[in-house]
C-alpha cells in the first residue's frame, strides 16, 4: 500500500516538475544565445580595434 501512495504522490508532482524543467531549458537556450551574441560582439570590437591599429601603422 505504501508503494501505491508513493506512486500517487510522484504522479501528482510530475506536471510541476515538467513545467520547471521546460522553464529551465528555455533559460538555458536563452543563455546560450546571449553568450553567442556576446562573443560575436566581442569579435566585432576586436576586429574594429585591429583595423584601427592597422590603419595607424
Amino acid at each position: 500500500m505504501e508503494t501505491q501512495e508513493e506512486l500517487a504522490y510522484l504522479e501528482q508532482k510530475l506536471p510541476r516538475l515538467r513545467a520547471r524543467l521546460s522553464c529551465l531549458q528555455q533559460l538555458y537556450r536563452d543563455l546560450q544565445q546571449k553568450t553567442r551574441e556576446d562573443f560575436d560582439e566581442e569579435e566585432e570590437v576586436g576586429d574594429r580595434m585591429n583595423n584601427t591599429s592597422d590603419e595607424e601603422q
